[in-house]
């Protein structure tokens, strides 16, 4: 008997306590947020005027490398904005302002997905959230509402898109 007591004095506290709640997203709604963003288009803008530069001066393998950086970039935002490729590195710009988004959203970890949550955790969808982080237009919310009311594609389905 006084075992189960004492079990039961350990338990109680742990009952108590508030569940643990972790913000999920949609990576790609991420994807699309960014590359609409002032970040990108910067970034873009700055890659652009090195281009013209390296062109200008007739430095070839400055402008391939540009180039390049370009094709890839491109392969890579497809693969994030229509798959679910991690987008950690679109986060960088908006980094600072996460514990902002966690705290409007009322959560304390912020994760691209959780595959299993035990009790005490609740899962929250904190995507929206985290898309006004990227101070979106109302054309960059409504594609971001049709695309995330279809299925991502796997990445299977999407290089066979590119046939």
């Amino acid at each position: 008997m006084r075992l189960l007591i004492t079990l039961s004095i350990l338990a109680a506290p742990l009952a108590a306590q508030p569940p643990i709640r972790v913000g999920v997203y949609d990576s790609r709604a991420i994807a699309v947020a960014y590359t609409h963003s002032g970040h990108f288009q910067n970034l873009i803008h700055e890659k652009k005027k090195e281009l013209e530069a390296a062109k200008a001066a007739g430095d070839t393998a400055r402008a391939k490398a540009l180039d390049d950086w370009g094709q890839a970039q491109q392969r890579q935002l497809h693969r994030q904005g229509f798959s679910r490729v991690p987008v950690g590195e679109l986060l960088i710009p908006v980094r600072d302002r996460l514990p902002e988004a966690a705290a409007r959203a009322g959560v304390q970890v912020i994760a691209a997905e959780c595959d299993y949550s035990g009790p005490g955790v609740v899962v929250v969808d904190i995507t929206d959230e985290l898309v006004r982080l990227y101070d979106p237009s109302p054309r960059v919310l409504s594609i971001v509402k049709d695309m995330r009311a279809k299925p991502p594609l796997s990445l299977n389905e999407l290089e066979k898109l590119k046939h």
